[in-house]
């Protein structure tokens, strides 16, 4: 008794993909079957079952080294956004604290503190003091109240 097999692109794929002599093995396989000969069958179901579970494996590692990567930048994103070293005057920087401090916010805070100080050639770094001014009023260059003045 012969059989006919027929070949599918995604078949056709697969074994492109696959190792040579993996390949070789799935060719004289399928001939022997064609003939009729269907004796060591089903070692080549196991071979090919044991390749689906690799490129399972391959896949789902990936997926995994994607979202961590993934998930590190945003981690990175928030602890930046959570450290707003901000300049509101010539020479004043402004950073808001909330929330609970640990050691690596602290250090956070320093590395972006020390950054904006050296980016923006900053005299005063002032922590906690308040503004008197309302948003969009600045005060006077003479006023000794700006946070600036005798710094």
């Amino acid at each position: 008794m012969e059989y006919e097999l027929r070949e599918t692109r995604q078949f056709q794929k697969w074994l492109k993909k696959v190792d040579r002599q993996v390949r070789l093995t799935v060719v004289v396989r399928l001939a022997r079957v064609e003939k009729g000969n269907l004796g060591d069958h089903r070692s080549v179901g196991g071979s090919v079952s044991k390749l689906i579970h690799l490129d399972t494996g391959l896949v789902v590692e990936t997926y995994s080294r994607i979202t961590s990567e993934a998930m590190t930048a945003q981690s990175r994103s928030l602890m930046e956004m959570s450290t707003p070293v901000t300049q509101i005057w010539e020479g004043v920087l402004f950073l808001p604290i909330v929330g609970i401090v640990d050691s690596k916010r602290a250090q956070e805070i320093m590395n972006a503190t020390l950054t904006k100080i050296s980016q923006t050639q900053s005299r005063a770094y002032q922590r906690g003091r308040r503004c008197r001014y309302r948003r969009g009023q600045l005060p006077d260059k003479g006023d000794k109240s700006h946070p600036a003045d005798g710094v």
